[in-house]
């Protein structure tokens, strides 16, 4: 749920030109999901291999973008091995299509010194991947609400080609 303090620290990193992303969650539904929905915060829905929103994704207005989230290569321990490491497990859901646009607007601010935080946010929302003309995705099926402006496209995002979006 909504947190104050949360908030607060939101603002606080805002203020300091920080990109802040969050994960939408996953209940398949539009309600409000913290800290995605928050304020100064790009809520993050998530894709399938299809670039269909995922089955668990949430959406709705306080969606910024999506990203890839069903079937994503992870760190998790599947089981020993010799070497007294672990493997790599897959795993789905909004938190896995999160560090994708977290490393996005990395290299957008990497490539592009000085470029303020709303500016590099926004660079992501006109370059996403978007089936309408206006930027806002909606979903189809059970799912009928928005993800935001759209799939992000790393490489339009870092050439900077952007399309004309009006609402996300």
């Amino acid at each position: 749920g909504y947190s104050q303090t949360l908030q607060a620290a939101i603002n606080y990193a805002w203020q300091k030109d920080v990109v802040v992303v969050a994960a939408a969650g996953n209940s398949a539904t539009n309600s409000l999901f913290f800290p995605g929905a928050a304020n100064y915060v790009a809520g993050i829905a998530a894709t399938d291999i299809n670039n269909n929103v995922a089955s668990f994704s949430n959406f709705g207005n306080y969606v910024a973008l999506a990203a890839p989230g069903v079937g994503i290569r992870s760190t998790i321990p599947t089981y020993p091995v010799s070497l007294g490491c672990c493997n790599y497990g897959s795993l789905s859901g909004t938190s896995m299509a999160t560090p994708f646009v977290s490393a996005l607007a990395g290299v957008i601010a990497m490539t592009t010194p000085n470029t303020s935080a709303a500016a590099i946010v926004q660079r992501m929302e006109q370059t996403a991947a978007s089936a309408a003309a206006n930027g806002v995705w909606c979903c189809s099926g059970t799912q009928n609400g928005s993800i935001g402006y759209g799939i992000i496209n790393a490489y339009k995002a870092i050439t900077g080609s952007p399309r004309l979006t009006s609402t996300g």
